[in-house]
């Protein structure tokens, strides 16, 4: 089957994107990895393009905020035909290195990567969208820089919490890790709830990243902290959650 977890939107500009990106993020799982290359059309529309660097900056603080365990992947802006290209390379290219380095800098996980170096305008035949020999290209451009710090069994990054929340049931609470977690995270001798609750079970979910904890009967519209020991993630070094790591979480109201 062909892989369609993307949102490629033709003729968006960043500010678009910007405007939606919240909103995707509460109806899909945690990525990963986020592949952000955008800023072309804000050149082909002429919408305010002395800026278009300051919202590409604004649109990865967003991203990084909301999936903050999420590695984010942003390129420089491909080639295109003239007088965009001109103001491409004027306005924004030579600035997209130093904002992702001051994402990194804030400890965010956000990398750079020359998008604009591995297709030439040669694989572009209408001076702006590439052919299939320029999206090979893309693809052989964007798998190493995935592969840099993403491996068969995850990153290189501790677990952490995530999330956590409470089901209306009163008996359940869905915890979310960072990353794929070991089997072993489905001991329920892991966690511990105050507020007098007791854990009796938990259920490790097929993408090994939520735990679902068995309660005793929840408050409704309390608030609860969960503590967790024991988890460590899927990579050969079995990487551990730090000990006594917490979350908060509320009874459904």
């Amino acid at each position: 089957l062909v892989e369609k977890e993307h949102d490629g939107h033709g003729g968006w500009r960043i500010d678009q994107i910007d405007s939606n990106i919240e909103g995707w993020f509460g109806t899909i799982k945690d990525p990963d990895v986020i592949l952000l290359h955008i800023g072309t059309n804000d050149f082909g529309q002429n919408n305010d393009t002395p800026n278009a660097i300051n919202r590409l900056d604004a649109l990865i603080t967003k991203i990084a905020v909301a999936r903050p365990y999420a590695h984010i992947i942003v390129t420089n802006l491909m080639e295109r035909g003239e007088p965009q290209n001109t103001a491409i390379q004027t306005e924004f290219n030579p600035l997209v290195q130093g904002v992702v380095t001051a994402q990194a800098g804030l400890g965010r996980r956000v990398t750079f990567l020359d998008m604009r170096a591995a297709v030439p305008l040669s694989d572009m035949p209408d001076n702006l969208h590439p052919d299939q020999n320029g999206y090979d290209k893309m693809a052989a451009a964007w798998l190493p820089a995935i592969q840099a710090f993403i491996g068969v069994d995850g990153d290189a990054f501790a677990p952490e919490l995530a999330r956590a929340v409470g089901a209306t049931d009163y008996t359940e609470v869905d915890i979310t890790f960072s990353k794929p977690v070991a089997d072993s995270a489905a001991n329920p001798a892991f966690y511990s709830i105050d507020g007098g609750l007791t854990v009796s079970a938990a259920t490790l979910d097929t993408d090994k990243r939520v735990v679902t904890l068995t309660t005793s009967a929840q408050t409704v519209g309390t608030s609860y902290t969960v503590t967790v020991n024991g988890v460590v993630d899927r990579t050969a070094g079995a990487l551990a959650l730090a000990a006594n790591s917490t979350i908060d979480f509320a009874a459904a109201t």
